[in-house]
């Protein structure tokens, strides 16, 4: 999968929908709200000042989206989770464009300003979600079918694992996961998942298959007499490395309270993540880490 060219793809479509959000503004605001100015009818032109309206307004856009986190794994969208996305980041936008570049209109009545502010976000909203909705339920939809999908790994050999392992590849909808082998939990032999698929080492050797498989999930089905004596040392020996880690949910107990949790829709898994800081508080942070 090509993230960046996936990435690229929103960018375009944003970038679209915010182009055609204020121009539709803009024609409101000339033609509805500042017809007349000092008596005088004000024609409705595109001139140098409209095009520079365009870019700037398109360019804040695109870096507000990349401040909140919304380019960050971009075939892993929800959306019921983008439209609250979607709100929340139409929301702040007009209030910043509404200080920055409306409050200081000439307008008959003050009124007016609490149309323009309602109008601007009910037009960038509806036409940003239009694109982001029917671009993000193609993607939902060559995942569920098993067009794309993402590399997996699983953790475990025994019937915890094979159990998984059959949720996963028989379930009508696919969640993605491209599963290309397994390490295994204790050192013992006779691991009935290699009846199924490919056997890649120990548990130990976690890491260096990750590299060079190119993992992007990893799967945590261990027995549960292998909680106690590898879980933590798995989890601690990820910290760091680029993947997503899920567990079945009667693996994760013993890290309750001490990672953030998530539950996945299609196969009953948890989601764990060592950074427990929201995608657009990391961005924000490393903003002012930079500038400040």
């Amino acid at each position: 999968m090509n993230r960046k060219l996936q990435r690229l793809k929103y960018l375009i479509l944003d970038s679209f929908s915010a182009a055609i959000s204020w121009v539709l503004f803009f024609s409101y605001r000339k033609e509805v709200v500042e017809p007349q100015l000092f008596g005088s009818d004000v024609p409705l032109l595109f001139n140098n000042q409209f095009w520079f309206g365009i870019v700037s307004i398109t360019l804040f856009w695109l870096i507000l989206y990349f401040l909140l986190g919304y380019y960050e794994n971009v075939y892993r969208k929800s959306r019921l989770i983008e439209l609250g996305q979607t709100l929340l980041q139409s929301f702040v936008g007009v209030l910043v464009i509404f200080f920055v570049a409306i409050l200081d209109d000439f307008i008959p009545s003050y009124k007016n300003y609490y149309s323009s502010i309602a109008i601007l976000f009910v037009v960038h909203f509806i036409t940003t979600y239009i694109f982001r909705f029917i671009f993000t339920s193609l993607t939902v939809y060559k995942i569920h079918n098993r067009y794309i999908g993402f590399n997996t790994l699983i953790v475990g050999g025994g019937n915890s694992a094979v159990d998984m392992f059959k949720n996963l590849t028989e379930s009508k909808k696919s969640g993605g996961n491209l599963i290309v082998g397994f390490v295994n939990g204790m050192d013992q032999n006779g691991y009935v998942l290699k009846e199924y698929i490919s056997y890649l080492g120990s548990y130990k050797d976690l890491v260096s298959v990750i590299k060079s498989k190119n993992i992007e999930e990893v799967l945590i089905a261990i027995e549960q007499s292998e909680q106690h004596p590898i879980l933590e040392n798995i989890i601690n020996d990820l910290e760091g490395v680029d993947v997503i880690i899920k567990v079945k949910p009667n693996n994760y107990d013993i890290l309750a309270g001490r990672v953030k949790m998530q539950s996945i829709f299609d196969v009953p898994l948890i989601e764990i993540k060592h950074d427990l800081m929201p995608v657009w508080q990391f961005t924000l942070k490393r903003v002012f880490d930079i500038f400040i």
